[in-house]
């Protein structure tokens, strides 16, 4: 168990990008934050074998929810990732310490030393990947912005890509770092890793840390690795999101998996109001199977990318 919010930091002899990677937003997913350490480890013992080995710009990996990590919980009081928008980080940072509850703490603590790395450093461009995991099986995909440096980054992890959940939520990691907080040029992107069990989660994770080292020029190509997936068979498109509160009592049907096909009028989750049916034909994304969480299930169409 990790006790520092920094997972590691290599800074190369050459200015650059910076890549910060950041895993466990959410407690009870591990695989992002242990994947950030093994990458780590493997690129101090590659470079110690091999001096040949140079890095330019700044790795920086850290952990997003510490608290909820060690509680072994989605997050303590609420979800933080969904607390980035621009009055909540301002509310955070002038209130009274006495005053702010544990997702307030980890933000501001998160944000302060990010801001802090990047004013020291000064990189020429900052690429922010958010890990993640999923309740459901089969939920190995990407979520990018409307960037198309994002879109292309996304396609070279050698899963399917989402579009338009950017657009949907606001308070996100992704969201707010791809704005123009810090005055550099700035990409984000999320990726989950599969199911929050599956062994290969961690190796899927670790391949598109270094697949992001590679494409911002941090690394050498031949520390790449391949994904655990096929090449991406989609792109697809968010067209619903069944979003829930606690006194809804919503509750999926089981056996659901990401990206399978529903028709038109099958029943995939009940609430207190009773069965809900999907709309028409379409695939489902993060069937909700956990206790905590304010999104149901999400409806995707496939597009041209």
């Amino acid at each position: 168990m990790f006790t520092d919010r920094i997972i590691g930091k290599l800074r190369g002899e050459e200015e650059g990008a910076m890549l910060i990677v950041i895993g466990g937003v959410h407690g009870n997913e591990y695989a992002g934050v242990d994947a950030t350490a093994k990458v780590f480890r493997r690129l101090r013992d590659e470079m110690g074998r091999d001096p040949g080995i140079k890095m330019k710009g700044i790795f920086l990996g850290l952990i997003g929810n510490r608290l909820a990590r060690k509680a072994s919980r989605r997050f303590i009081k609420k979800d933080l990732n969904r607390q980035w928008y621009e009055e909540n980080v301002g509310r955070i940072f002038s209130a009274p310490e006495e005053l702010l509850d544990e997702e307030d703490k980890e933000l501001k603590a998160l944000l302060t030393i990010i801001s802090s790395e990047i004013i020291q450093e000064k990189p020429s461009r900052i690429v922010i990947l958010d890990l993640h995991t999923t309740s459901a099986e089969g939920g190995v995909f990407s979520i990018v912005d409307d960037q198309p440096e994002s879109l292309n980054i996304a396609l070279g992890f050698g899963a399917p890509v989402i579009r338009g959940l950017y657009q949907i939520f606001d308070g996100t990691i992704l969201r707010f770092f791809n704005g123009s907080n810090f005055g550099i040029p700035t990409t984000a992107l999320a990726f989950e890793a599969g199911q929050h069990d599956d062994p290969l989660a961690l190796n899927r994770s670790e391949s598109a840390i270094l697949h992001l080292l590679h494409y911002t020029g941090l690394v050498q190509e031949h520390l790449q690795a391949d994904l655990t997936t096929p090449k991406p068979a989609m792109v697809a498109e968010i067209t619903y999101a069944h979003h829930i509160t606690p006194e809804d009592h919503f509750s999926m049907k089981p056996g659901f998996k990401n990206f399978q096909h529903v028709r038109e009028g099958e029943i995939i989750a009940t609430d207190i109001k009773g069965e809900i049916a999907a709309p028409y034909d379409c695939r489902i994304l993060m069937p909700l199977y956990q206790k905590q969480g304010s999104d149901g299930f999400f409806l995707i169409k496939e597009m041209q990318p």
